[in-house]
């Protein structure tokens, strides 16, 4: 992998555990060295959030929705411009069957996530 392609990777990697984080404060630990303070993320199932506390508050929500299904990197990263293009899957521990896949679109600033925006695939 090139450089920008690992520093993408990494981006995508950080984004992911972060949502998959369970405990309180090495949650909010990963979200302020993943995402710039004004940060803002989009996606279809929830309203716009903003902030450490928006993107905490949201992790939260996630984890009752989704139980103990986990978020993975499911490619090498693209980046350009300033922004990073990931594929994501989400299912059960130790499964290669994923329940849902997406991509997430990361606006990166000083190498953190200024803003996601998240897309579901049409199915998994």
């Amino acid at each position: 992998m090139s450089t920008d392609t690992t520093a993408a990777y990494d981006l995508a990697l950080k984004f992911t555990e972060v949502f998959n984080e369970r405990d309180d404060e090495r949650r909010r630990a990963a979200i302020a060295a993943a995402f710039t303070p004004d940060t803002v993320y989009t996606d279809p199932d929830w309203a716009a959030m903003e902030g450490h506390e928006g993107i905490d508050s949201l992790t939260k929500v996630a984890h009752e929705k989704l139980g103990d299904l986990v978020f993975a990197v499911r490619d090498a990263a693209q980046s350009q411009r300033g922004m990073v293009l990931s594929a994501w899957t989400l299912g059960v521990p130790g499964s290669d069957t994923p329940v849902a896949t997406g991509r997430v679109v990361l606006l990166v600033e000083d190498g953190r996530i200024a803003r996601a925006d998240n897309f579901f695939d049409a199915s998994a």
